[in-house]
């Protein structure tokens, strides 16, 4: 993936007082993105459960464990790529690229959960604009995940109306620049996977009447990578725990008959 720069807000006077003296050597080209806070008290894995009868123990992991900032996606990217072989799920717009925004993207949770037989994750995060953002900002996202041969889809997959943003009409106007998400994925019957999930989550803005053109445009910009593994494993019967048990007198005694 990109490899980002984050900046926090708590070490914003730290930074700007050694670049003052010159020490740090900052572009200017930096400050021209988003804002990244992380005020979330991470919990990066989950303490686990048993589940179906005690047959199977389930865990989830962040992955990563800290957010990470992502440039405005180019037209050769894998989001540009997943926009448009997804395209059928919302035919009447194109994708624009845009410029990074000015405002500040605050993590209010990301967390690892588990429960019920499932894992995954918890994330909460707010941006909040600039006067010279785009006065139309909503959030699109894209997944990829490890099932079958791989699965990669603008969110969500299948489409539950005829737009590309993550929020539905009445969901934005509930929710606004708020993105919360519950990601979460379940042991099978036999118990034992691994299933990793990542995401790519941008703020954009749209256009839905471009001059000169049919479609309507949405403009990705900047947003964040997150993620989670979640691990199912079979446990052992009480039987097979109590053989194992029971050899360990007989290795102790060879161990000592032949020393």
């Amino acid at each position: 993936m990109k490899r980002p720069f984050v900046y926090l807000k708590i070490l914003g006077g730290v930074f700007l007082f050694f670049a003052a003296l010159g020490i740090l050597n900052i572009s200017p080209s930096v400050y021209a993105t988003i804002t990244l806070i992380d005020r979330s008290l991470h919990q990066c894995t989950s303490s686990g459960e048993l589940c179906a009868g005690g047959d199977c123990w389930v865990s989830s992991a962040l992955n990563p464990e800290s957010v990470i900032y992502l440039d405005p996606p180019g037209s050769e990217s894998s989001f540009a790529t997943t926009f448009f072989n997804d395209i059928g799920g919302y035919n009447e717009w194109t994708l624009g690229f845009g410029e990074a925004l000015n405002g500040v993207l605050t993590i209010n949770s990301y967390e690892a959960i588990t429960g019920n037989c499932y894992g995954g994750a918890h994330m909460d995060a707010t941006y909040t604009p600039e006067d010279s953002d785009p006065s139309s900002l909503a959030w699109i996202q894209m997944y990829s995940d490890n099932v079958g041969d791989g699965r990669v889809h603008i969110d969500p997959w299948p489409n539950d109306d005829d737009q590309p943003f993550y929020w539905t009409d009445e969901e934005h106007e509930l929710h606004g620049l708020n993105l919360i998400d519950w990601p979460r994925d379940p042991c099978p019957g036999s118990c034992d996977l691994h299933r990793w999930v990542r995401f790519e989550t941008y703020l954009c803005s749209w256009d839905p009447d471009p001059p000169g053109h049919d479609l309507m445009t949405v403009t990705v910009h900047d947003g964040f990578y997150w993620g989670y593994d979640v691990t199912c494993t079979s446990v052992p019967e009480p039987a097979t725990i109590l053989l194992l048990l029971s050899a360990f007198p007989l290795i102790r005694f060879f161990k000592h008959r032949f020393r």
